[in-house]
C-alpha cells in the first residue's frame, strides 16, 4: 500500500463502533465480542457528535448530533433505537433550529428529554422523544429568572431546572400542561448552594440537596418537593465537629425510612475525608455515622506496597498521638446500587490538572471545551446493610486514567456473588472481579480495537456501559 492510499484511509475511514462484551467467570477468555455496528464518518473537520444512551433491557438509543453550519436555518439530528440484538427498532430525523443550542439530556422510563436554549434569551425548547415509538414533541417555555442552567430533572408532567440568578441558587419548574413556570420556594437565598437535584419517578418527588454557607459555617439540607413544585419536607443533616456532609445519595427503605450516603469534609469545601451514613425517619435524622478513609480495609490498595505501608504507618502514628487524620480527596459518587439486600456505593477518586497551551485542540467535536484534564487514581466500592453499617470495602486501582470530562468511568455489574468493575482506556476494556472485600481476579485488560488497523480517538465521547445482565456496551471511534 503506497503512502497516498494510507493517507486516504486515515482521513476518511473514521468508524463508529459498538462492541457487546459478554463476561464468563469460568474462563480466562472473559470478554467476547458478540455483535458490532459500524458507521462511516463524514470527511472533514465538522464530524457529527455521536451519543449513546443505554436503555438497559430495552436496547439503546444512538443519536447523531450535527453542528450548526454557517448560513443554514436548521440542522437535522438522526435518532435511532436498537434492540438488545442490535436490530433497528425505529429511527427519526429531527429538525433542530439553528438558534437552538443543545444543553443537556434527561432520560425517564418513558421518554428521552433534551433541552435547548436560545442565545441571549431566557427561552428554552424541550424535545421529548418517546422511547417506545420514537414520536417527538416540542415543549417551549420562558425561564425568566434563571441563568446558566446546570441540571435538569423530569418529575411527573413537569421539568425542573437548577441554576443561578444574580449570584443566587434557583430552581424552576416548567409544567407540560399549561407551560407555566414556577420558582421553587426556599432556595433563592444568600449563602445557599444547590449541590444536586434528584428525581424519584415512582413517588413523583424532587429531592434537592442544598448547602448553606455563612461565616465559615456549613449546613447541608435535603429539601423535597412534589411534581407541582410545592414543598413537602425539609431535613437538616446535622454536622459533627469538622465533619460536614457536602453531597448525598438517597435510598428509600420503606414508606417512612430512607438511608443517605455521601461524602463529608473537615471544612466548608468539597475535599472528602470519608463516607457518612444517615438514617432518616419521617424527615428527621435518627442515626449518623462517619467513616474516615483510614478505617477502610482496602482504600490504599492503589498505592504500591512500599508507599502503602508508609501511609498506613503515618496514619497510625497520628491516631496514637490523638491527632486528627486529614485527607484531601476529590470524589465522583455514583448512584446507590442495591444488591442482595445490601446498598453498594461506588466512588471514583480524581484530581484535576490544567492543560498546557500546546495541547489545546482547534475544535472539540461539537462539545464545550474544558481547560482541565481529570485524572482518576482509583475507585472505591463499599457495601452497607439497611441500618447503615459498613460490611465491606474494596478498591480498583486506575493508574491515573485521564479524561477530558468529569464523568463516570467505572461500570459495576453483578454476576452471582461477584462484582465486575470495568472501565475503558485507549481502546481496551480493563476489568477486576471482586467478591465483597476479596479480589477474585486481579485486573485484566482486553483489546477491542486492533492495534494494527485501529486507533482509539481520545478526544471522542466514547465509553463503556454496564448494559444488562452480563453484557457491556462499548463504543468509540477508530481509524
Amino acid at each position: 500500500m503506497n503512502s497516498n492510499s494510507m493517507d486516504k484511509i486515515v482521513r476518511t475511514a473514521i468508524v463508529f463502533v459498538f462492541i457487546l462484551s459478554k463476561i464468563n467467570l469460568n474462563s480466562y477468555s472473559q470478554l467476547i465480542q458478540n455483535q458490532s455496528i459500524e458507521f462511516d464518518m463524514p470527511v472533514g473537520i465538522s464530524r457529527p457528535d455521536y451519543t449513546i444512551i443505554p436503555l438497559k433491557t430495552g436496547g439503546f438509543i444512538l443519536q447523531e448530533r450535527n453542528d450548526v453550519l454557517y448560513g443554514k436555518k436548521e440542522i437535522v439530528w438522526s435518532t435511532k433505537k436498537y434492540s438488545n440484538n442490535m436490530e433497528l427498532v425505529w429511527k427519526n430525523e429531527i429538525i433542530i433550529p439553528n438558534d437552538a443550542d443543545f444543553s443537556m439530556d434527561c432520560l425517564t422510563k418513558e421518554a428521552l428529554f433534551q433541552n435547548f436554549t436560545e442565545s441571549n434569551t431566557t427561552k428554552i425548547r424541550l424535545l421529548k422523544i418517546n422511547i417506545e415509538n420514537g414520536e417527538i414533541e416540542w415543549i417551549e417555555g420562558d425561564l425568566i429568572g434563571i441563568q446558566d442552567i446546570l441540571q435538569m430533572k423530569i418529575v411527573g408532567n413537569a421539568a425542573f431546572f437548577s441554576g443561578r440568578f444574580q449570584g443566587r441558587a434557583v430552581v424552576m419548574g416548567l409544567s407540560f400542561f399549561d407551560k407555566t413556570v414556577k420558582v421553587l420556594n426556599g432556595l433563592y437565598a444568600n449563602h445557599m448552594e444547590v449541590v444536586e437535584i434528584e428525581a424519584d419517578e415512582n413517588e413523583k418527588l424532587l429531592h434537592i440537596y442544598t448547602k448553606n454557607r455563612y461565616k465559615g459555617q456549613c449546613q447541608m439540607q435535603l429539601r423535597t418537593y412534589n411534581d407541582e413544585g410545592t414543598p413537602v419536607a425539609v431535613t437538616n443533616l446535622e454536622n459533627e465537629s469538622k465533619k460536614i456532609p457536602f453531597n448525598g445519595r438517597l435510598n428509600k427503605l420503606n414508606d417512612n425510612e430512607s438511608l443517605m450516603i455521601g461524602n463529608y469534609a473537615r471544612f466548608c469545601d468539597n475535599f472528602s475525608q470519608g463516607i457518612y451514613i444517615k438514617k432518616i425517619n419521617e424527615n428527621a435524622v435518627t442515626k449518623s455515622k462517619y467513616i474516615d478513609f483510614s478505617e477502610f480495609k482496602n482504600f490504599f490498595n492503589y498505592l504500591n506496597p512500599k508507599r502503602q505501608k508508609k501511609v498506613k504507618e503515618k496514619l497510625s502514628k497520628r491516631k496514637e498521638a490523638g491527632k486528627a487524620v486529614k485527607f484531601n480527596y476529590s470524589m465522583l459518587v455514583h448512584k446507590l446500587y442495591e444488591f442482595n439486600n445490601q446498598l453498594v456505593i461506588v466512588a471514583e477518586i480524581f484530581y484535576t490538572e490544567t492543560k498546557s497551551p500546546s495541547s489545546l485542540p482547534y475544535y472539540m467535536n461539537g462539545r464545550d471545551f474544558t481547560p482541565y484534564n481529570y485524572r482518576f487514581t482509583h475507585t472505591i466500592i463499599c457495601g452497607f446493610d439497611k441500618e447503615g453499617n459498613k460490611l465491606w470495602d474494596n478498591c480498583l486501582p486506575m493508574k491515573a486514567l485521564s479524561s477530558n470530562y468529569l464523568q463516570e468511568q467505572v461500570q459495576l455489574t453483578q454476576v452471582g456473588s461477584n462484582f465486575i468493575l470495568a472501565y475503558p482506556e485507549d481502546g481496551k476494556i480493563k476489568t477486576q472481579v471482586i467478591e465483597e472485600d476479596k479480589t477474585i481476579r486481579e485486573k485484566e485488560e482486553f483489546e477491542v480495537v486492533a492495534k494494527k488497523i485501529s486507533f482509539w480517538d481520545e478526544d471522542s465521547n466514547g465509553g463503556l456501559y454496564a448494559w444488562y445482565n452480563q453484557n457491556f456496551l462499548f463504543w468509540g471511534y477508530k481509524t
